[in-house]
């Protein structure tokens, strides 16, 4: 092949080469052009990928969003259901179906109580008192009225009142009660069987409830003293068995009436009250009351008059009238403390059937000088007392049983049948002390029928005892007290000088033993209840010893007849 040849081979070779290659990169970058477009499509399937993510994350959160609130709607319904449906202490349910006796004001339900009464008395030995007495006021042969018995009926244990409840708001709710009865006439008026229907204010307090467990109470109603219980309630119906949160309307007292049973009171103080529910059947109550006191005892008759006191229940000497900080007149109730009570109280109900509770009280009794008394000491007695009972149902709906103790100055925390102070010969006041041991027992045969039996005793000790006559005898149960040389034998001598005459002794023993059936002879729910209470009462109350070691005493039979309406 010549040269020509050779160079026109390899040119055609070259150009098929090179077509070849051409054609190979434009094979290659077609690829490479799908393949960019292919990532490209994935490319925008992920970001509608993420989009719709993005998208669900946002509906997911939303929809937790929206439980949430669903959840905390049922929660805060719910809570106002409780709330609506929720009583302490016996209150009528607010914002359900009303009761009778109950109007409803906005969201506060307005409950009506209390009862007309009719009844009658009968005494052994008169005692000159109203239709329910205590065993204080039992004479002794010496009085006059020891040898006539006596007959009475009047007005004073009516009762009326009203109650408020609210609903919670923002976890605040507020009761309130109020309560007459028509017990301030006179005895007198009583006496001569007159007219004896004068009001008198029995409870007037407000109640503060937190959902928290605080509750606050101001007014006056029961001394956190008296003691609780889950009985039946005034109609037979179930007991709210609320006894441990210590609030009013948790309280117990004596039937027919309050205060009729030893050792175990009934008194109503104005107070501040605060109480915690330590759990769901415990609590804690700290309340502050007024300080009436009474006094008692006895001061030497040198130095001042040897009047009598008429009206005293233990019918003693009276104090130093010149001394206003002891007493005005012959009325021995006056206080003279310049500290309010300050009394404490833990409750505790394991089960509904049985309930316990602890109090104790600090107390402060002050004097000052009294010129013509000639008693030169000033000072402060600085005392207290403690006490405790419980509640148990034996047998529930059937047998009841309510028991309680106490010790120390006490007196007028309880029923005042014992004195809480007296002063010795230097004028300082001397706390008297006393004992209380008081039951109830209670059969529920049914509903309409319950029988209550009942025994109390309370015994006071000496206090502040000196002096060996009767014109240096000071202090309380000092046997030369009886005020004379024949000691106590005068109290058991008749006498017809008039209808003061007395024993000067003071009372060492009280107790009584009482009987009371409460029969519903009507009970409609629609037209309220008509209860038959008889009750049959002993008591007996014994002197200190006088200087020739005799202490005598004195009982007396008594029975009550009383028929109570409950409109509500």
């Amino acid at each position: 092949m010549n040269r020509y040849g050779l160079m026109a081979s390899t040119a055609v070779l070259l150009a098929v080469t090179a077509g070849v290659a051409q054609a190979a990169d434009t094979a290659k970058d077609q690829q490479i052009l799908q393949e960019l477009s292919d990532l490209k499509a994935k490319m925008w399937d992920f970001d509608a990928m993420a989009a719709r993510i993005q998208q669900l994350e946002t509906e997911m959160q939303a929809n937790a969003a929206k439980a949430t609130a669903a959840k905390e709607e049922a929660a805060s319904a719910k809570k106002e259901a409780d709330d609506a449906s929720t009583t302490t202490a016996g209150a009528s349910k607010v914002l359900d179906k009303l009761s009778r006796g109950q109007l409803q004001i906005g969201h506060t339900n307005v409950n009506f109580s209390g009862f007309i009464e009719a009844n009658a008395n009968h005494r052994q030995h008169n005692e000159l008192s109203s239709a329910h007495g205590s065993g204080l006021a039992t004479p002794f042969p010496v009085q006059a009225q020891y040898h006539t018995d006596e007959f009475r009926s009047n007005p004073p244990p009516t009762r009326m009142g009203f109650g408020t409840t609210s609903d919670y708001f923002e976890d605040v709710r507020i009761k309130s009660k109020w309560e007459w009865d028509m017990s301030a006439g006179s005895n007198a008026a009583g006496t001569a069987n007159g007219s004896n229907w004068i009001p008198r204010m029995r409870h007037a307090m407000a109640e503060v409830d937190l959902a928290s467990g605080w509750h606050f109470v101001g007014g006056q109603t029961y001394s956190l003293t008296v003691s609780s219980g889950n009985a039946v309630g005034g109609d037979g119906s179930d007991s709210p068995n609320l006894a441990w949160s210590l609030l009013p309307g948790t309280e117990l007292t004596s039937a027919p009436d309050d205060g009729m049973l030893a050792g175990d009171g009934a008194f109503r103080n104005v107070q501040l009250r605060v109480v915690k529910e330590l759990t769901s059947n415990m609590a804690l109550a700290a309340s502050v009351e007024t300080n009436t006191l009474n006094w008692s005892g006895y001061h030497g008759s040198s130095s001042v008059s040897t009047g009598l006191n008429t009206t005293a229940a233990n019918t003693v000497v009276v104090p130093v009238t010149s001394n206003a900080s002891f007493t005005s007149g012959t009325t021995p109730y006056t206080a003279f403390g310049t500290m309010p009570e300050i009394i404490s109280k833990i409750g505790y109900d394991p089960t509904t059937d049985y309930h316990f509770e602890a109090w104790g009280a600090f107390r402060q009794y002050k004097d000052v000088a009294g010129a013509a008394s000639n008693l030169p000491d000033v000072g402060s007695t600085y005392t207290g007392g403690m006490g405790a009972s419980t509640f148990i149902k034996l047998i529930p709906s059937k047998l009841d049983l309510h028991v309680g103790i106490g010790y120390g100055s006490i007196g007028s925390l309880v029923d005042g049948a014992i004195p809480d102070v007296t002063y010795e010969a230097s004028g300082k006041p001397v706390a008297v002390f006393e004992k209380t041991l008081w039951g109830e027992v209670t059969v529920h045969p049914n509903r309409n029928l319950d029988l209550l039996f009942q025994a109390g005793i309370e015994q006071g000790e000496k206090a502040g005892v000196s002096g060996n006559s009767t014109a240096t005898a000071f202090g309380y149960g000092n046997p030369y007290g009886s005020g004379g040389s024949v000691g106590n034998i005068a109290c058991m001598t008749p006498s017809t000088s008039s209808l003061t005459a007395t024993c000067k002794q003071d009372t060492k023993t009280v107790w009584n033993v009482a009987f009371t059936p409460i029969w519903r002879i009507f009970n409609n729910s629609a037209h309220g209840h008509l209860d038959f209470l008889p009750q049959v009462q002993y008591w007996r109350r014994t002197l200190f010893d006088d200087q020739y070691g005799y202490g005598p005493h004195a009982s007396n039979w008594s029975i009550d007849l009383a028929i109570r309406y409950f409109p509500f």
